[in-house]
């Protein structure tokens, strides 16, 4: 999916079931790998505890959910994706919400409609970015450490 350097096989994608709901894993198929879109956002949470994923892509908008909240949660368990790329993938084009995701610990964050050519890039920008983070962490412990 991602060139020869890095391929990112299992990606989570949660969003809501809307009118464009099919074309976030329609993209991702055709850039290789394999998809799994739970029916709900509380689904979406039970398999981030049970399962290792490549990727994670989700939405901020929920009914029954806070997407912010739901990256912070990510990010400060214990769980087998705390340390996986999110990318936010959003009808909410405000600068505010784009900070307030970064900061939650998104690693990415992308304004609906798009297409497969920004979709494959932000996936790379965003596993470059969760890959230095994660060694920056590393070389810091490890200084502290030794």
């Amino acid at each position: 999916m991602l060139g020869r350097s890095r391929t990112v096989r299992q990606n989570l994608v949660i969003q809501e079931e809307t009118l464009d709901h099919r074309v976030l894993p329609m993209l991702l198929k055709s850039l290789g790998g394999s998809v799994s879109c739970p029916d709900n956002p509380q689904h979406a949470v039970q398999l981030l505890q049970e399962r290792q994923f490549d990727v994670v892509l989700t939405d901020l908008n929920f009914s029954t959910l806070n997407g912010i909240e739901l990256i912070e949660d990510i990010r400060k368990g214990e769980g087998p994706n705390a340390q996986t790329p999110i990318v936010v993938v959003t009808t909410d084009d405000s600068q505010q919400t784009r900070r307030t995701a970064l900061s939650a610990g998104a690693d990415g964050y992308l304004i609906k409609p798009i297409g497969r050519v920004s979709l494959q890039q932000e996936i790379i920008n965003a596993v470059a970015r969760r890959t230095t983070l994660i060694s920056t962490a590393r070389q810091s412990e490890s200084l502290r450490s030794g």
